[in-house]
């Protein structure tokens, strides 16, 4: 009688018996479980990546179903507990990077071409459980630094400096060359309007600039 194989057929996500078998995993809220999973996920045992794995806040928000204030502190649950290590630090902006994170209990490639043993970190769980409040304050943020935010036109936390070819727009009464201008209005008709070249002469009303001249001393 033929033994019968079974074997999984597509991708498939291993949960290991030693790791869920631990103290410091019974520990883990449900949440920062599936976020392990997650991130688990991403790794390609063919060609190794543990050191390089990476979700970020708001794709985990969304597989998760999901805040991205709750993904934050699972990620926090997962480092105080030993199962996973930042590698590299991420940040925000047009320029952003993200963070890469390494699981303990898998082997991690080196560069020379040599496998890191894993180091399951969470063995050395001393069972003092994951406090929200005290282990990660309100407001704090494992992605990294904060990102540096631009300069916004209009935004008065951010001067902007209007400029027109090269020079500074007068501030208040400043005075350029000795007079003050203004330009109240301009209207054209007819002028530069494409297929317009054999109509009758444009008709332009046009105010020009109204020069004040200065009470005194000023120059014309």
């Amino acid at each position: 009688m033929s033994k019968i194989s079974e074997k999984i057929e597509g991708p498939f996500v291993p949960l290991l018996n030693a790791t869920r078998d631990t103290p410091a995993w019974r520990a883990l809220s449900h949440g920062a479980r599936s976020l392990y999973v997650e991130l688990k996920a991403k790794y390609n045992a063919k060609y190794p990546n543990n050191g390089k794995l990476y979700v970020s806040e708001r794709k985990a928000a969304w597989l998760l179903n999901s805040d991205r204030k709750y993904v934050r502190r699972w990620f926090a649950e997962l480092q105080y507990y030993g199962f996973i290590v930042m590698t590299r630090p991420g940040f925000k902006g047009l320029s952003g990077r993200a963070t890469l994170w390494r699981l303990t209990e898998l082997k991690t490639p080196d560069p020379s071409g040599e496998s890191i043993r894993p180091t399951r970190n969470f063995l050395k769980w001393d069972g003092t459980k994951f406090d929200p409040e005290k282990h990660f304050p309100r407001g704090q943020k494992s992605s990294g630094p904060d990102d540096k935010s631009t300069p916004v036109p209009g935004d008065k936390s951010h001067p902007v400096e209007a400029r027109t070819g090269g020079q500074k727009y007068p501030k208040g009464n400043g005075k350029t060359g000795g007079q003050k201008s203004s330009i109240s209005s301009l209207t054209t008709t007819g002028a530069g309007r494409p297929g317009n070249d054999d109509a009758a002469p444009p008709t332009s009303t046009l105010t020009l600039l109204s020069l004040v001249r200065p009470r005194s001393g000023g120059r014309t």
